[in-house]
């Protein structure tokens, strides 16, 4: 990871929030009108208040209550002030609000809760616009904060809607809306480990601060003790966040990623697994602006541990991109569990299909250079030699032990001579590069193979800037590569495997995937790093790098 991967990681963890001719909210706490002592007033006539003279507009079913009314059940009060706003059943509250700056990132913070023994969704739009969904039953008044949002006019209208999906007499209770503009230093995403906000009572349906669901009663976060979890451990933090399967549908959870640079390449990483029904077979996904998908559509189930998923790299066409990850049913009773979200910036020469998408191979098969296999290796940007080779999910090589983090193929290297090759060009003579992948052994009885990788291979600029004598690992893991000096625009990238010059005996395997090379140079963000955090990150790399090399 270079130090300015480091800054682009940071990115996403660091948010600073600045309030500059700040939107005006009328009575964003529901004071007024003044309602009895211990009464409420709903649109449609029930209860004993008033709401003439009301800055907001509230359908039938919604009004203003003050403290202690008899909805309240256990005397839970008003977070700010002294009332509140509630939808009974299903209805909206709106007002038209003022000072918006066009184009600018807003987040908007609202405080709610659930009338006891019950759950209600809440929905937040902006002139239409889907900005925010949660749901709680908590019965004490709990923070959720939307993903980022823009605006088009200096005027929008604000409003919070409840569905009541599961219909019946189901009351939410909201209160204290605030509206911030933010400003972002990099890629940013909100929330991006499900760590904010209050943890939902189990099993773990609620609101995931931060993020959208298109769910409320089948998305949520649990902790270590939650059942959707059931018992797996946890990749970031102390929460995971969940999609639940609906038959025959595809629920979804979305936010806005921030302070991404217009044509510049990056790639989302984030961590993924299945609950482990039996029969359970989950199916992720993930898009940006509902049109480009990043992440195709493949087959998730519970492993060793939940484990990475790589984007498909893209270039950004503006300073924000919406992103939707989706659970699209498979088999069973089956749960998508999500953690640590991060974007890694890609600023160094592109190497043509990282992933090992191309050609495509059909279902369930695979192709070696050997002949090997029921696909074909023709039109790859890769050269492919002996037991090399593309695999795509799931193929007779994975066994259902695993699947490609970055889209539905990745690459086989078995055996003695297996290599694969490809020219890249775009280097910048004396520029710091260094090479990542995605690398694994072979599971069920297999074992993993060696593995080089050689710049200009048998010229007279030839240099081995990864070697490790046996892969291990049981799911893929990133390993990085010496870093390297560019003499020159265009090397020759051997990636290669060869039982260790036959030192390994046996049908090994090593799979990769996901190839990047990056330039390894610090930038004026890490200005910003402490020196501790700088040597600690520093450190980590290191031991990153060197683990499992000869």
């Amino acid at each position: 990871m270079s130090i300015r991967h480091v800054c682009a990681y940071l990115a996403v963890l660091s948010v600073a929030t600045a309030v500059s001719a700040a939107p005006v909210i009328l009575d964003p706490g529901f004071e007024f009108p003044v309602q009895p002592v211990n009464q409420w007033e709903q649109a449609g006539g029930a209860g004993g208040g008033t709401l003439v003279g009301a800055n907001w507009a509230f359908s039938s079913s919604a009004g203003i209550m003050r403290d202690v009314s008899a909805f309240q059940g256990g005397g839970v009060v008003a977070p700010e002030g002294s009332q509140f706003a509630l939808i009974q059943a299903a209805g909206t509250i709106t007002q038209t609000l003022s000072g918006f700056d066009p184009g600018k990132l807003y987040q908007l913070i609202v405080s709610q809760r659930a009338r006891s023994g019950q759950t209600n969704d809440l929905q937040i739009r902006m002139d239409g616009q889907l900005v925010g969904a949660g749901r709680t039953n908590n019965m004490n008044f709990s923070d959720y904060s939307t993903p980022f949002f823009t605006v088009a006019s200096a005027g929008p209208v604000l409003e919070f809607a409840a569905t009541n999906p599961a219909g019946g007499d189901k009351t939410t209770f909201f209160d204290n809306v605030r509206i911030a503009e933010v400003t972002v230093s990099g890629p940013t995403l909100t929330n991006p480990g499900f760590e904010d906000g209050v943890l939902p009572a189990s099993p773990g349906y609620g609101m995931a601060s931060g993020w959208t669901s298109s769910s409320t009663e089948r998305t949520g976060v649990n902790d270590a003790s939650g059942p959707f979890l059931n018992g797996q451990a946890i990749p970031e933090g102390s929460r995971v966040g969940f999609i639940q399967y609906t038959a025959a549908s595809t629920n979804s959870l979305s936010q806005m990623i921030a302070g991404l640079t217009p044509g510049q390449r990056y790639q989302l990483i984030y961590d993924e697994g299945e609950r482990g029904q039996s029969g359970a077979v989950a199916g992720g996904s993930a898009t940006l602006d509902g049109a480009t998908t990043i992440v195709p559509f493949h087959q998730v189930r519970r492993l060793t541990g939940m484990h990475e998923v790589h984007s498909l790299p893209f270039v950004a066409t503006a300073s924000t991109a919406g992103l939707t990850v989706s659970n699209t049913s498979v088999a069973g009773d089956n749960t998508l569990l999500l953690d640590n979200f991060r974007i890694r910036l890609l600023d160094g020469p592109v190497v043509g299909d990282s992933g090992f998408e191309s050609p495509i191979q059909p279902d369930n098969n695979w192709e070696q250079a050997t002949g090997a296999g029921g696909g074909t290796l023709v039109g790859s940007l890769w050269t492919f030699a002996g037991g090399a080779g593309i695999t795509r999910n799931i193929s007779a090589f994975q066994s259902n032990s695993h699947v490609a983090p970055e889209g539905v193929q990745h690459a086989i290297l078995q055996g003695r001579g297996a290599r694969m090759t490809q020219t890249i060009d775009g280097f910048i003579g004396g520029v710091q590069y260094q090479l990542s992948l995605l690398t694994m052994a072979r599971q069920h009885a297999q074992y993993g193979n060696d593995l080089e990788v050689i710049l200009d291979l048998g010229l007279p600029t030839e240099r081995m800037i990864l070697d490790m004598s046996e892969v291990t690992f049981n799911k893929f893991t990133e390993v990085l590569s010496d870093p390297f000096m560019a003499s020159k625009d265009s090397y020759t990238l051997t990636i290669r495997a060869d039982l260790d010059g036959g030192r390994l005996t046996g049908d090994r395997t090593t799979f990769v995937d996901d190839v990047q090379i990056n330039i390894l140079v610090p930038e004026p963000c890490t200005l910003a790093l402490t020196g501790l955090v700088v040597a600690g990150l520093g450190g980590y790399v290191r031991r990153r790098r060197h683990a499992g090399h000869r």
